[in-house]
Order: structure tokens, then sequence, then C-alpha cells
């Protein structure tokens, strides 16, 4: 029985660090979609400098690329926190079923 106990925390720990993977990538990735986002907002707003009707509806657009952005990057987010979580939850189940399964050839 220790053995599976051994085995199985083995199987969660290393989901678990999987897990921090999946999120460090989905944070880098959204930290590239937010600057990529406020890159293009800076731009156009810059573009209509001097014109204050066009900056107007520039910084109109400037808000709905970062709201566009901040939509997705919540969604890649959300993503990754559900891989992550099925990951864990599944070592967890593999490492209870080992666990069970010992104890049952154990006897008890």
């Amino acid at each position: 029985v220790r053995t599976a106990e051994v085995r199985g925390d083995s199987l969660v720990a290393q989901a678990r660090r999987e897990a921090e993977q999946v999120q460090a990538q989905a944070r880098d990735a959204v930290d590239r979609l937010r600057a990529e986002a406020q890159t293009r907002a800076d731009a156009v707003v810059a573009e209509a400098r001097g014109n204050p009707l066009a900056e107007a509806g520039a910084r109109a657009l400037a808000d709905r690329i970062l709201s566009e952005a901040n939509r997705q990057a919540d969604a890649l987010i959300a993503d990754a926190d559900a891989r992550a979580n099925a990951l864990v939850q599944a070592a967890e189940e593999e490492r209870d079923a080992l666990i069970a399964e010992a104890r049952a050839g154990a006897g008890g």
C-alpha cells in the first residue's frame, strides 16, 4: 500500500508541475496579447492626433481593442485554469485508484 501511496503522490506532484507550466504559459500569452493590444491602441490614437473628431473616434476604437484583448485574456486564463485543474484531478483520481487497488490486494 505504501508503494502505491508514494507512486500516487509522485503522479500528483508531476501533474501539479505540469499544471503550473500550463498556467505560466497562459500568463505569458496574456502578457503578449495585452502588450500587442496596447501597442495597436496607442498607434490608433497617435495616428489621429491633431484632429479632435478623429481623436474621439480613435480613443473609442482603442478602448474596443483593449476590451477585446482583455476578454481574450480572460478566456485564455480560464481555459488554462480548467486544463490545469483537470490535470491535477486526473492524477488525484489515479492516485486514489492505485491506493484502493493496493488495499484490496492487501486484504483491506
